[in-house]
């Protein structure tokens, strides 16, 4: 999966995969109107082993996401428009040590 957010983050700096991008944010704006997803909801399979180059992919494509909520004219939202992100925590808080 981080490959291909690698490759879709990369397709949109030439705004090639910007019907993939379309389709991303819709995706999203169905999941907030319709309450969002828990992440217990999320069932993860495979391998969980990193090797090689990966940490250095990750830190790539976490770096080239942050553009997207900086909305260099990636959304359709406006300028002005103020959003807020919400992870797991709004609706299942946990606590460590």
């Amino acid at each position: 999966m981080i490959i291909e957010i690698v490759f879709i983050l990369r397709g949109i700096k030439d705004m090639k995969l910007k019907h993939k991008i379309d389709k991303v944010v819709s995706t999203i704006s169905e999941r907030i109107s319709s309450g969002g997803v828990s992440q217990l909801e999320v069932k993860a399979e495979g391998e969980r082993d990193i090797f090689g180059n990966m940490p250095n992919l990750i830190r790539e494509a976490a770096g080239e996401g942050i553009v997207l909520l900086k909305n260099n004219n990636a959304l359709p939202y406006n300028k002005d428009t103020k959003i807020s992100v919400f992870g797991r925590c709004q609706l299942d808080y946990f606590y460590v040590g």
